[in-house]
């Protein structure tokens, strides 16, 4: 069964979130006088761009990964602990501070499949010989590094284009 999940924000970093919130199926608007109630529990892996290397960094030199004691440091303190970009990236999303434009007609960069098989059936036998057909055209028209070989517990395939 396939579901749509929407997220409406003011920005593409809150979207995002609301639309993590509104999963599976649903729809959530975060209205601007709620941002700070909805950050506050959150993790800064939460946020989009923000992953193990920021959470270590905040977690050893700020003693939090909370977004709700995170937005109560300033934006000198976040630069000086994660680094000049990191800091300042950090301290706009949580203040909102979003000035990114949708791109509805930016051309495809990737293509993926991603399969999980629990017990062979043929058909997904079948799919899964498919998808590593399409794998193994896509690495014959652009060998690189970007394209990852398939994992063995079911299949992966991934190919960007530069």
């Amino acid at each position: 069964m396939d579901s749509v999940s929407i997220g409406i924000a003011n920005n593409i970093t809150f979207a995002r979130l609301a639309s993590r919130r509104a999963k599976p199926g649903g729809s959530f608007h975060l209205r601007q006088e709620s941002v700070a109630e909805f950050l506050a529990p959150l993790d800064i892996d939460n946020l989009h761009g923000f992953g193990y290397s920021a959470r270590q960094k905040a977690e050893e030199k700020l003693g939090t990964t909370n977004l709700g004691e995170l937005a109560q440091k300033s934006k000198a303190t976040l630069c000086e602990a994660l680094g000049k970009g990191t800091g300042e990236t950090l301290y706009k999303a949580l203040r909102g501070i979003d000035d990114r434009q949708l791109e509805s007609d930016k051309p495809r960069k990737s293509v993926s499949c991603d399969i999980n098989v629990r017990a062979p059936r043929p058909w997904c036998i079948a799919l899964l010989d498919a998808s590593l057909a399409v794998w193994y055209t896509l690495r014959e028209q652009r060998p690189s590094r970007d394209i990852c070989s398939p994992d063995g517990r079911g299949g992966f395939a991934q190919a960007q284009k530069h």
